[in-house]
């Protein structure tokens, strides 16, 4: 996908920041120097899991490549925390690998963090009503409300190359008024997360503002 220039510039999008294999080898290399021993058995099991899977993209990615860049993320801010990382490389296994919380293979909390990251749809609400409940839920639990924001400011990084105009016009509706909150809650309510916080909100605010140009 070529960028839209007004200089007689062009630009090719890329859905790939950084290597898999590569930060694969740095969390289990923080995991193992830190004795992280759930992200130690949550990092085989997201690979396997993750199995098969693509992200959106003319590339085909593999899918892994964005639970590993949430927890890279997360390592980078300073989250040196086991059940952290964990619960970031296993986000997005309940909702998008047909396995249930209670069987992956990690403590309670996270499995507890895992399934309020979880979004399902429910057919007696509007999808407005079910997204304001599964946020409300995620900002009671920590772990879940970090790697939430880890999670979105991911999306957000990686959508011109994968989203309808329109897709990146909701998407950004709901990070302003659904997510941005969230960062607020981790900001506040977690006082050792603010500056984490603040780094997450400038990126993702600013990614979000030129995308308006946009869309």
């Amino acid at each position: 996908m070529a960028g839209i220039d007004n200089i007689g510039v062009r630009w090719e999008l890329k859905d790939r920041m950084f290597s898999e294999e590569r930060m694969c080898n740095f969390v289990k290399t923080v995991a193992e120097n830190k004795n992280m021993t759930e992200t130690l058995k949550a990092l085989p099991y997201a690979i396997k899991m993750h199995e098969g899977q693509t992200r959106k993209g003319k590339d085909g990615i593999p899918y892994i490549y964005h639970p590993l860049m949430v927890a890279c993320h997360g390592l980078a801010l300073g989250f040196e925390e086991d059940y952290l990382i964990a619960t970031a490389l296993l986000h997005d296994t309940v909702e998008d690998c047909g396995v249930k919380s209670s069987e992956l293979p990690v403590c309670q909390e996270i499995k507890e963090a895992v399934q309020l990251l979880t979004f399902e749809k429910n057919p007696s609400m509007s999808r407005t009503e079910a997204k304001k409940i599964y946020y409300d839920s995620i900002a009671k639990n920590r772990l879940a409300t970090i790697v939430k924001v880890l999670d979105r400011c991911n999306n957000i990084s990686t959508m011109a190359t994968s989203f309808s105009h329109e897709k990146m016009a909701e998407y950004i509706d709901e990070t302003e008024k659904m997510v941005m909150p969230i960062v607020d809650v981790m900001k506040y309510e977690y006082p050792e997360c603010y500056n984490a916080a603040f780094l997450l909100k400038y990126q993702m605010r600013s990614i979000i503002e030129s995308l308006k140009r946009t869309v």
